[in-house]
């Protein structure tokens, strides 16, 4: 499933930054990159949505891997996952729930 948080008909994501925040933030370095670490109440906003999960890994400026109790709110719309991979330039959200 995907998710799009930008309007229909936009032909470019807004170029703000993603503003995040969680109870632990931490920098992960591996090889000769790093990344961040946010554990405990994380919630990010971007483009007029809000997500919110339990953990999440913050790749670069662009990537953001969210994991456990995942919401993506925007407007009146609600999406639930168990894992999400979000993507700022390409504004969508690849949301990952088993089926019931």
């Amino acid at each position: 499933m995907f998710a799009r948080t930008g309007g229909r008909g936009a032909a470019q994501p807004e170029k703000k930054v993603v503003d995040l925040k969680a109870d632990v933030m931490y920098p992960i370095e591996f090889r000769d990159t790093s990344a961040v670490c946010l554990v405990g109440n994380v919630a990010f906003y971007h483009s007029g949505a809000v997500i919110t999960c339990d953990s999440a890994v913050r790749y670069d400026e662009n990537r953001i891997e969210c994991f456990e109790n995942v919401l993506i709110n925007k407007d009146s719309t609600y999406v639930y996952g168990d894992r999400v991979l979000y993507d700022r330039l390409t504004n969508t959200a690849q949301v990952f729930s088993p089926l019931i």
